[in-house]
């Protein structure tokens, strides 16, 4: 299996909730509720919001969020 853990975007190393998630043995919705409820603080390390792919309300509706080096390990040290 091939996953990429890491994503280069715009020339800045990102990581998204969603690899987060199965790496640490958690639920992706459990990732996006902890991003949500410390939005101010990630911005103080860069821009941050959510991004979709999809039609919103269906099943194929997906949203997440990339999170640059600072914002990953602050989000790993609420863990």
């Amino acid at each position: 299996m091939n996953f990429e853990i890491i994503k280069f975007i715009d020339d800045e190393a990102k990581v998204t909730s969603d690899t987060i998630a199965k790496f640490t043995d958690n639920k992706h919705q459990s990732i996006i509720d902890l991003c949500k409820r410390n939005i101010e603080d990630f911005k103080e390390f860069g821009v941050f919001d959510f991004k979709s792919n999809g039609i919103k309300g269906t099943s194929s509706y997906k949203i997440w969020y990339e999170l640059n080096e600072a914002q990953a390990t602050l989000h790993m040290r609420d863990y």
